[in-house]
């Protein structure tokens, strides 16, 4: 026997086998007033008895789920985060769904979904009361509406953790056509840019891109006037492109005493939602889409004004625990790469333009391994 169910945790004793079931579970979960993530655990009888998966039962892959959600019509095309795992207790094999608690919620469809007799409803809001899901021909409380706007606006919050969804709310900022920007719904927060180096060489092979030298700005993120904190921005003029610097994750590189050493500068180049850099990123994105197109958020990362030049294979990352399973997969594959291309490069001969050869292969490498 196990825990009883809870406002973040539910049972089943198998796979749904209506597809729209599935997503109001997962509506529900998504948009539980929460601070941590919420499970759902399939094998499990009512009575809460662990009994295991039947072979010949309905089953997903985390694909599955992902494809299903992706074909929906989500608001501001905002999705839940998932992961399915399977795992074995006592010799019976369970799964589990994780929903991870992100603060875009709430999550809604704008358009009707329906499979078989169940339809999920457009424009309404799903959650959960203690252990029961709202009804799908029912709204969530109107209390718990509230806390789910109030926490994807960051009401709550000091200052400059609420700038990151009020960065993401991009339609509604107003710039001077100069340096300087503020937020329409509450103009204490702004943002001022300065330019602090002209193009030139870098440390990293896409600071290098022989026909473009991108130049660094700082924006300074303010509130009443004052500067909450300065981020480092990289921009292509040329080429319409413009993104904070993203965060860097160097698995290895020369003399790095490392359990597995390289001769080239591993580096991954990425954004986590959740993080300023990744609300950054989604701010200026928002700012630079052509008059009638979404904010493209897909990688490489490229301009969204013409036919791109330039293509970066930077990663975006759901959550921190994603990340740190990737890049330990990353790690455990480096020799692989290494041996095909690392060798490529030789420290006792070569100059530093054929080392970021190697280091831009590698970035792709990753990238199409590991994102794609």
């Amino acid at each position: 026997m196990i825990r009883k169910r809870r406002l973040w945790w539910d049972f089943k004793l198998k796979f749904h086998e209506n597809q729209a079931s599935l997503v109001h579970d997962i509506l529900c979960m998504a948009n539980v007033i929460h601070e941590r993530d919420r499970y759902i655990i399939f094998g499990v009888s009512d009575d809460l008895e662990i009994v295991g998966l039947s072979k010949d039962n309905k089953r997903y892959t985390q694909a599955d789920i992902i494809d299903c959600l992706r074909n929906l019509h989500f608001a501001e095309n905002k999705i839940p985060v998932i992961q399915l795992s399977y795992l074995s207790e006592g010799g019976k094999e369970l799964a589990t769904l994780c929903i991870s608690n992100v603060s875009d919620k709430p999550y809604y469809l704008t358009q009707d979904y329906q499979c078989g007799k169940k339809t999920i409803r457009a424009g309404v809001i799903y959650s959960r009361t203690g252990d029961s899901n709202t009804p799908v021909n029912r709204c969530a409380p109107p209390g718990d509406v509230v806390a789910m706007w109030r926490e994807r606006f960051g009401l709550d919050l000091p200052p400059l953790e609420r700038f990151l969804p009020i960065l993401e709310d991009a339609v509604n900022w107003e710039y001077d056509g100069v340096n300087k920007g503020y937020y329409k719904p509450d103009p204490a927060y702004s943002i001022e840019t300065e330019s602090i180096k002209e193009g030139g060489t870098g440390n990293y092979w896409w600071q290098n891109i022989e026909y473009q030298k991108p130049v660094r700005d700082e924006y300074k993120l303010k509130y009443n006037n004052q500067i909450l904190i300065t981020v480092p921005v990289i921009s292509f003029r040329d080429e319409g492109l413009t993104f904070p610097l993203p965060d860097i994750d160097t698995l290895s590189y020369p003399k790095s005493g490392k359990k597995y050493e390289t001769d080239f500068y591993a580096d991954i180049f990425s954004f986590m939602k959740g993080t300023l850099s990744y609300s950054l990123f989604y701010h200026i994105r928002g700012l630079h889409t052509m008059p009638g197109h979404d904010i493209d958020l897909k990688m490489p990362l490229h301009t969204q004004t013409k036919p791109p030049i330039i293509k970066l294979p930077f990663l975006i990352f759901n959550t921190k625990q994603e990340k740190v399973k990737i890049l330990k997969t990353m790690i455990q594959d480096l020799p692989v790469f290494d041996k095909t291309c690392g060798s490529q490069y030789d420290p006792n001969h070569d100059d530093v333009q054929k080392r970021m050869e190697v280091d831009k292969k590698f970035s792709w490498w990753a990238f199409n391994n590991f994102f794609i």
